[in-house]
């Protein structure tokens, strides 16, 4: 009967490898992490375990919440509008305003 030499790994090539694993875990983890962080919107609104409710309070019913005036009636003359505000601000920042 032939006797079997046990091959035995090297103490820098167990920290070696180990180092690897608790690398890629630790990588895993983080972009996990980061994914569902990014689609925080998303699971909460299919993965969450509760339902999403609006409540009004009834003291604050009499609130005015409209808060801007419509000035335009359509996209085309808010656009205009805006385009008009941009070019009054860039001529004040070219004659020096800060």
């Amino acid at each position: 009967m032939a006797t079997k030499n046990k091959l035995k790994m090297s103490n820098k090539m167990f920290r070696v490898l180990h180092g690897i694993g608790i690398f890629l875990l630790v990588l895993v983890i983080a972009i996990a992490s980061a994914m569902g962080n990014l689609m925080d919107g998303f699971l909460n609104s299919y993965v969450s375990r509760g339902t999403t409710t609006a409540v009004n309070p009834s003291e604050k019913a009499g609130w005015d919440a409209s808060y801007y005036d419509v000035q335009y009636a359509s996209a085309d003359e808010a656009k205009e509008g805006a385009y008009a505000v941009a070019l009054e601000g860039h001529g004040e920042t070219r004659r020096g305003a800060v």
